[in-house]
């Protein structure tokens, strides 16, 4: 089996990243290609979260316990891999992003500590779009969503204002995404993929989110779990001990 299949597609877009002077501010994105044409939602109520460093607003209150219930079940095992929020921060359920509006999914922003997640009634219009999620539904697509800008945000709160590459956000992101996937749908991933073991850690390139986010969000987390998939590795990419090829950031 080849390492990794030359059929790169392009209806994904990559994560993205915006690093403005002075701030530094990260805005990290799921991004899909698809057209959105929903007004923004006007202000709604908020929900804080078990956890207590999350608070929910959401337009629908049953889709903010929702989140607040994937929020508190994602914790367990952030948490196992050293992570913990160390200030607030706050999720918008909303049918249109604050940016890349009809192209993603989900963003992370750091400036503002915030994470904003398409409702579950925008996302069914995106599943048909997408590559790897193509056949999971609203309601795991939206988890796997949140979950993937969950672990941008704790990212942030833990690197300690040292620049991380977006190849090392999406890295953990990636990994940590796919790892709390229930496996048949993990697998389904992995198969599209058709990546073959082991993973060369070289090979998990910005080059390579940037032409199909697919191959380097498998890749990643074939390569996390063969690495012990622990706090240990997390605490590595963090501190910025393994260097990512980052030639396309």
């Amino acid at each position: 089996m080849q390492r990794l299949t030359p059929d790169i597609k392009p209806p994904i877009l990559p994560a993205r990243s915006v690093v403005m002077d002075g701030f530094r501010a990260l805005t990290l994105t799921l991004c899909l290609l698809s057209v959105l044409t929903r007004p923004a939602l006007a202000e709604t109520p908020v929900v804080s979260c078990h956890s207590g460093a999350f608070s929910v607003s959401a337009e629908d209150p049953q889709e903010a316990d929702l989140a607040c219930a994937i929020i508190d079940k994602t914790h367990a095992r952030l948490a196992q891999l050293g992570f913990e929020m160390l200030e607030p921060a706050r999720v918008e359920i909303t049918s249109a992003l604050d940016v890349a509006q009809g192209v993603c999914v989900g963003l992370y922003n750091a400036m503002e500590k915030k994470l904003q997640i398409l409702s579950r009634s925008c996302l069914q219009d995106q599943t048909a779009h997408s590559i790897g999620f193509a056949e999971m539904e609203p309601d795991l697509l939206f988890e796997t969503v949140l979950v993937h800008e969950l672990v941008h945000a704790h990212i942030d709160q833990h690197s300690s204002g040292r620049f991380l590459p977006r190849v090392a956000h999406e890295y953990l992101a990636y990994s940590i995404q796919l790892d709390l996937l229930p496996e048949a749908d993990r697998i389904r991933i992995l198969e599209k993929a058709q990546i073959a073991a082991p993973i060369v850690f070289d090979e998990i390139s910005a080059s390579l989110l940037q032409f199909s986010p697919i191959h380097f969000a498998a890749m990643a987390w074939m390569h996390f779990d063969q690495e012990g998939a622990d706090s240990d590795l997390v605490d590595r990419i963090i501190r910025g001990d393994l260097l990512f090829n980052t030639l396309w950031d």
